[in-house]
């Protein structure tokens, strides 16, 4: 035999190094987009108009059309009664859910930096699939 040790000792000819994992102590940065910001996109985002004051399935119908323009509970102001005093701000979105302006119906309207939508009332959206449709195509285009 040769002058080599013994079997568990020859097995490796080089001497072995255990590297540490790099760890990252700074804190990850937030994401950026460069996405536009919506062109109503202020502390008040929106401001809706009702006739009447919404049952309990219309104010979920209500929660999820503004939850498809990003805009949340808290967000928006509900006024009830009269369309033709909106309390809206410039810049902001006006969504007005009324039998009212019926000519006017699911366009896109910008006036003075103020956007506004008219549609059905929300009991009637609620009803008709052809309206909902009507409305959302509104608004996609209100996101760009």
């Amino acid at each position: 035999m040769t002058d080599q040790a013994p079997f568990p000792f020859n097995l490796y000819d080089e001497e072995i190094y255990l590297i540490p994992k790099k760890v990252d102590s700074s804190k990850p940065e937030a994401p950026t987009t460069n996405e536009p910001h919506p062109p109503y996109a202020n502390p008040a985002k929106a401001t809706i108009i009702v006739d009447e004051q919404p049952s309990a399935s219309n104010q979920e119908l209500l929660l999820k059309i503004l939850a498809a323009i990003d805009i949340t509970e808290g967000e928006y102001t509900l006024e009830v009664g009269n369309s033709s005093t909106p309390g809206a701000e410039e810049g902001s979105l006006l969504l007005v859910f009324s039998t009212q302006n019926s000519e006017e119906l699911y366009k896109l309207t910008k006036a003075d930096k103020l956007i506004t939508i008219y549609a059905d009332t929300l009991m009637e959206l609620e009803n008709d699939v052809k309206k909902k449709k009507r409305l959302w195509e509104c608004l996609k285009a209100l996101k760009g």
